[in-house]
């Protein structure tokens, strides 16, 4: 799979966010209380699934995106087959 190059569209407006075209999917491994995602979400990224283990991270994390799948377990324990097929771009954040 090729790396893909993702262009920000300027703003014609200063209060607006700039925007990616296409929209891509992505997921989020490692979450946090959505960082990472909080960003993304603000250039236009759809946020499918993330995963975190952490349950006060997921509890903050479930508190500012509450239309996003979070699976709140250990990495090590999802099977393959519950991870997302539909994904354009995994992103990963640790500390």
């Amino acid at each position: 799979m090729g790396a893909k190059i993702i262009i920000l569209k300027k703003s014609t407006c200063s209060s607006e966010r700039p925007t990616i075209s296409p929209v891509y999917k992505r997921y989020n491994k490692f979450s946090g209380c959505g960082g990472f995602d909080l960003g993304f979400h603000r250039t236009g990224f759809d946020i499918r699934w993330a995963n975190e283990y952490n349950k006060y991270a997921c509890e903050t994390y479930r508190h500012h995106f509450p239309f996003i799948r979070l699976i709140e377990k250990d990495i090590r324990f999802i099977k393959a087959n519950e991870f997302p097929r539909d994904i354009d771009v995994i992103i990963g954040g640790f500390f």
